[in-house]
């Protein structure tokens, strides 16, 4: 009796691992990875980070080669785990409100913008960092007086 629950424990436990999505949700995920660009990372910029680090340079008889069939591997690999990681987070109608949303104006504004103010974001956090950093040492060193 002990082996059989613990059988249906360990195949109820491998099945929450391996959900199945339908056909639609995954065509909507694709929809919305194509819609906010995710699949335009620079692969290139990251191919040459990667083959540079295992020291293969373009002076490598089949450098181009390889980093084609980095970049193809990759980006294969990478859009299905970010398809999943969509489907994970968000149901079918969650994907349809989020999409309407992004074919709004105000969503393909968002999209248009979303770069340059998470750059802007990123420097303003630098440079608060900095300010703070400043403050903190000149009490620092008025505290040492």
């Amino acid at each position: 009796m002990k082996y059989i629950v613990l059988i249906f424990f360990l195949i109820g436990f491998n099945l929450s691992f391996s959900l199945e999505y339908t056909e639609s949700h995954l065509k909507l995920a694709d929809e919305l990875i194509e819609i906010s660009e995710m699949k335009d990372v620079d692969l290139a910029a990251i191919a040459a980070e990667v083959l540079d680090y295992f020291q293969i340079t373009p002076e490598v008889e089949n450098y181009q080669e390889i980093k084609e069939t980095y970049i193809d591997s990759f980006k294969n690999d990478y859009m299905i785990q970010v398809r999943e990681l969509y489907v994970s987070y968000y149901s079918e109608d969650d994907i349809k409100a989020i999409l309407q949303f992004y074919k709004s104006d105000i969503g393909k504004k968002m999209l248009k913008n979303s770069e340059l103010l998470s750059n802007d974001i990123l420097l303003s956090a630098e440079l608060w960092t900095e300010k703070m950093y400043s403050k903190l040492e000149s009490m620092v060193d008025e505290e040492s007086k």
